[in-house]
């Protein structure tokens, strides 16, 4: 291209930051640009910082943040959130919360970000105190700030606040999506409501493995392994194409506690036939046949057939 101006630069830069392995030009294309006399704008900055996330180098986002200052574009409100989103991502708690102070006109994206990089931190009563000042500065919360939100009830055991923000959801009249619905789910069997989790259950209309892991895993913890036997019967008729290691540790573990132990073998011939690594699981099924099986059935597990 003889002509190259801003905007093709800053195009072909966004196009780098959406690919990992094209990432690192997008930095080739803004030392091209200062040869070529260019002066970079928000947007280019805006890319180049995503860039930086997808390779995962801390040190070019430090880099590019005094660059933004140079160029004086700290105000622009895009490359504040990038910047946010950026120590978030991170995991860089201290500097986010300095970028989080100095956006004036904080939106949901800005809110959202700075939840998540304490959920990163496992700054778990924080998120939730966010989460409140958010809802009172009045910015509306989005389907994954609820999600998050419900993920930090799941980890406490936080039951009672966990049905606010579901009241929160009902009411705000948000459109759920699926990984809303699954955080529902999650958060009511972590809190042991498997009740209410059934009916969130049943309402999701397009389940993904997750789903289905929650639901079983649920029931597991709470000590109904038979219904975490039939879901999982249910869940082998699906169109689903593979179970993960969630699945099949959920799923063992429910066979040691209810009267269909004998479930356990034909399990452990699943978990086999489907590749997974057998270490995951070892100590599960090791439990399972101490209590319901032979030694020799013992021995030939943990050392192979002889």
């Amino acid at each position: 291209m003889p002509n190259r101006s801003l905007v093709s630069y800053n195009a072909l830069i966004s196009a780098c930051s959406r690919d990992p392995d094209y990432a690192s030009l997008g930095f080739s294309l803004m030392t091209q640009m200062e040869f070529e006399c260019m002066r970079p704008n928000g947007s280019t900055f805006t890319s180049l910082i995503q860039s930086g996330l997808l390779l995962e180098d801390r040190l070019m986002g430090s880099l590019l943040h005094t660059q933004v200052k140079k160029f004086e574009f700290l105000d622009d409100i895009c490359v504040q959130t990038s910047l946010l989103g950026m120590y978030s991502d991170c995991g860089d708690l201290v500097s986010a919360t300095k970028m989080f102070s100095y956006i004036g006109d904080k939106d949901a994206v800005a809110w959202n970000s700075i939840i998540l990089g304490n959920l990163k931190n496992d700054k778990i009563r924080e998120r939730l105190y966010l989460f409140n000042a958010m809802v009172r500065s009045g910015v509306t919360p989005t389907q994954f700030t609820y999600s998050m939100v419900l993920n930090g009830c799941s980890r406490m055991g936080d039951h009672s606040f966990g049905k606010l923000v579901h009241a929160r959801v009902i009411i705000s009249n948000v459109v759920s999506d699926l990984p809303l619905d699954n955080s529902l789910l999650d958060m009511y069997c972590s809190c042991s409501d498997t009740k209410t989790a059934v009916n969130v259950f049943s309402r999701i209309e397009n389940r993904d493995l997750v789903s289905w892991n929650s639901m079983i895993a649920g029931y597991m913890d709470n000590g109904d392994g038979e219904r975490a036997m039939g879901l999982f019967v249910q869940l082998r008729k699906m169109s689903i194409p593979e179970l993960d290691d969630y699945t099949f540790a959920a799923i063992i573990s429910a066979t040691c506690d209810f009267p269909a132990y004998c479930y356990g073998e034909p399990l452990h011939a699943l978990v086999i036939k489907a590749g997974i690594d057998r270490r995951v699981f070892v100590m599960v099924i090791l439990n399972l046949l101490r209590r319901f099986s032979s030694r020799s059935q013992r021995r030939m597990l943990f050392f192979g057939p002889r």
